[in-house]
């Protein structure tokens, strides 16, 4: 068992005068891959120093495999952590560097033989067990530090940005490397980054932070699907969600949500819970993926066409993103290269309703979550 619980868990510097972390609770499952995510000051890596104990914790408690580790020390939490510059020891080869703990333990040389070849083995570096870190490159050194984490058998493996350092090619392969090796050790797993891709793409579940809050604990579908407020939604995807005031408004039988001279009609499936807000302003938003161009013959019903200029046209490959102003939004709509657009062409978009989001314009909560 290695489950990880943070009860009321306060996290304060300057003898209490700055607060980073102000009442953390959550559970951790064992044998889960958590991530945890969010923009730059939020407190994420701050959490995980907790758990490894490098950081001591100002109020509340955490809890380790059922056992409060308040006051315990680092190096008996039974935890490895894997950092983002890899800390291997530079006149060392990678077999000593893989051994290093494992000696200090004491351990008989055989069994340290056996533990470096295995890790050796799963990360695919045994061709280099003779080499130092400086004729590596940078995916080889992250290999050797996860290998040097794994030697140990720890409960609990720490990732603080490990591929940062990495180009984007890299970071792919090392991501699916990670999840294969989750897999295999069936370890928990805490990963820390500041990349949503790395998090929706490896993690069981994911943790939100912002200024030391949790704002969704989640797995990534729902968080994809059902964000609790309009930070999770603008932070998950890439690009963010678009957000747009609009009026709740009754015409006839139908509930609709009006916007910059356009009306889109609610699905039914969402009318009851934006029944009280009719006739009050909220934000509508809704991922550029599911804006697209309206090419007719569409059942435009729980749907509206609208017509934009586009300011800027991206391509990305498979796609464009068309950039254009909405009232005071600005937003972006992501379809496909079937029709070539450029900057200053009108273009008319299919907004689609049955894909919507509706936040309460003061809490920024999700209606209806």
């Amino acid at each position: 068992m290695a489950a990880i619980k943070f009860r009321n868990v306060v996290k304060s510097f300057d003898d209490g005068k700055v607060t980073v972390i102000p009442d953390l609770s959550l559970d951790i499952k064992d044998k889960e891959f958590v991530v945890l995510v969010g923009p730059s000051g939020c407190g994420k890596s701050t959490t995980l120093r907790m758990i490894a104990g490098l950081e001591e914790i100002s109020g509340g408690e955490l809890f380790i495999d059922d056992k409060k580790v308040n006051d315990v020390a680092p190096k008996d939490r039974d935890i490895a952590m894997v950092f983002q510059n890899y800390a291997l020891y530079p006149h060392m080869n990678v077999y000593k560097n893989l051994a290093f703990a494992l000696r200090l333990r004491k351990m008989p040389k055989k069994e340290i033989d056996e533990k470096v070849r295995w890790a050796a083995s799963v990360l695919e570096i045994e061709p280099y067990l003779d080499r130092k870190p400086r004729a590596l490159s940078g995916g080889q050194r992250q290999r050797v530090a996860l290998g040097r984490a794994m030697v140990r058998n720890p409960k609990v493996f720490l990732l603080d940005e490990p591929l940062s350092n990495l180009d984007a090619k890299l970071r792919t392969e090392m991501r699916s490397q990670i999840t294969m090796l989750h897999k295999r050790l069936q370890t928990t797993f805490v990963y820390v980054t500041h990349d949503q891709t790395e998090a929706m793409t490896m993690a069981d579940r994911i943790v939100i932070m912002d200024k030391g809050v949790v704002r969704q604990f989640d797995t990534p579908q729902k968080l994809w699907s059902e964000p609790a407020d309009m930070f999770v939604a603008g932070f998950i995807g890439s690009p963010g969600m678009n957000f747009i005031d609009c009026l709740i408004v009754r015409r006839g039988e139908s509930l609709c949500a009006e916007f910059a001279g356009n009306r889109l009609r609610i699905p039914s499936a969402k009318v009851k819970m934006l029944e009280p807000y009719e006739g009050k302003n909220v934000v509508l938003g809704i991922r550029p993926e599911h804006i697209s161009a309206y090419t007719g013959g569409i059942n435009t019903r729980e749907s509206c066409v609208i017509t934009v200029k586009a300011d800027i046209a991206e391509m990305t490959g498979g796609d464009v993103n068309v950039y254009f102003n909405l009232g005071e939004s600005r937003c972006i709509a992501r379809i496909g290269t079937e029709k070539k657009i450029s900057a200053g062409d009108s273009v008319p978009l299919l907004f689609d309703g049955n894909s919507a989001h509706f936040f309460d314009k003061v809490t920024s909560k999700a209606i209806g979550i």
